[in-house]
């Protein structure tokens, strides 16, 4: 499930008015998500991939001539080599909306930025997901305690109880976690035993990390964690968490 972002319609504005659109933010909050979702028909390459990172370090123009714009560039910052490439396709061809970057260490980034794209680009900060947009309130602007925004809160449905807060500041603001939910929480009194049904036939720990966010609940204690899968055998997967064949149940 997509949770759509208050920041969509500044993202898309900007794309309008620059050749190049920087998104910075830390890692996992939804970053490249979002601009794949805005802007599903432009190709998509991350420098997260050794092979497409080292093409990318070495021979910066033939990786544009791969990846013509417009194009999303995922991790910019790995690859500082294409940020002249960049500057010189832009200055060449001013057309607005070119190259959507995403980075997630700032500093290195905005060094870039500042020496090779200073002008060319507008740059956009991306934070956690917010307890409005988990709640799908399309009413975006920052909270004051005016009139107006009492208003406009009062006529959204925001369904957030005390559980369901402390839950969202225990399990954070990145959204992969509330997009990958548990299959199943079995509830034996105080305790609580997620559950999580896969296809695969290696079991990873990955897959059970969205159970952290119950720890924490009020008056819940979590118990032990099972991820029903194709595996032959049972095996821990963590301290808490079993990988049990589906024949187990």
């Amino acid at each position: 499930m997509y949770f759509h972002r208050h920041i969509e319609p500044v993202v898309e504005r900007i794309a309008k008015r620059k050749p190049v659109l920087v998104l910075t933010g830390a890692r996992q909050v939804g970053k490249s998500t979002m601009l794949k979702e805005l802007y599903r028909d432009i190709n998509y390459v991350t420098l997260n991939r050794p092979l497409v990172r080292e093409s990318a370090k070495e021979n910066p123009s033939l990786f544009f001539e791969v990846n013509k714009p417009p194009v999303i560039v995922d991790e910019i910052q790995k690859a500082a080599e294409l940020f002249d490439y960049i500057k010189d396709i832009v200055d060449e061809d001013k057309k607005k909306g070119q190259f959507y970057l995403t980075g997630s260490q700032s500093m290195k980034l905005m060094k870039n930025i500042s020496d090779s794209l200073a002008g060319r680009a507008g740059i956009i900060k991306l934070l956690g997901i917010s307890m409005r947009e988990l709640a799908q309130i399309a009413y975006r602007n920052p909270f004051a305690p005016t009139a107006e925004h009492m208003d406009a809160m009062a006529k959204s449905v925001a369904r957030h109880d005390f559980a369901r807060i402390v839950s969202c500041v225990h399990k954070g603001f990145f959204p992969e976690l509330y997009e990958t939910e548990s299959d199943l929480l079995i509830e034996n009194g105080d305790t609580l035993h997620p559950v999580e049904i896969k296809t695969t036939g290696d079991p990873v720990k990955s897959m059970v990390k969205t159970f952290r966010c119950l720890s924490g609940i009020p008056g819940k204690k979590v118990g032990t964690g099972a991820l029903i899968c194709l595996a032959k055998a049972r095996l821990p997967l963590t301290d808490n968490v079993w990988s049990l064949p589906v024949q187990m149940i």
